[in-house]
């Protein structure tokens, strides 16, 4: 019995040739950062790695973790994770404001994307 049939018609099984662990040099270059980044990374924590005898193996999967945990810190949520909404304007279908003093960062729906509105 093959994966997919246990798991249902939408389970995909994945590629054969694809590894799970990638080397630091195929890992830097999948993500398109230079070797001496891709290594502050790992010193930092930021990127999760292990060894596997002298070698440093990068989970293929803690590429796309490192590369949300970025767009996190570098677009985080307008009201910066407070629970606070009275300074929250929603409108549900297309956009949610937060004012803070002069500027005002809008969801805007149909781009899909925060803005800054002055």
């Amino acid at each position: 019995m093959s994966l997919a049939q246990m798991f249902g018609e939408g389970f995909q099984e994945p590629a054969r040739d694809t590894p799970l662990l990638l080397s630091v040099s195929e890992a830097h270059r999948r993500l398109g950062i230079g070797r001496t980044t891709f290594f502050a990374e790992l010193g930092s924590g930021r990127m999760r790695s292990l060894k596997v005898g002298s070698r440093r193996l990068i989970p293929a999967s803690a590429l796309q973790e490192w590369i949300d945990n970025r767009l996190a810190e570098q677009f985080p949520a307008p009201d910066g994770g407070n629970s606070d909404t009275s300074n929250v304007n929603h409108d549900v279908t297309t956009e949610c404001s937060v004012r803070n003093g002069k500027n005002a960062t809008v969801w805007d729906a149909s781009a899909g994307s925060w803005r800054n509105q002055g």
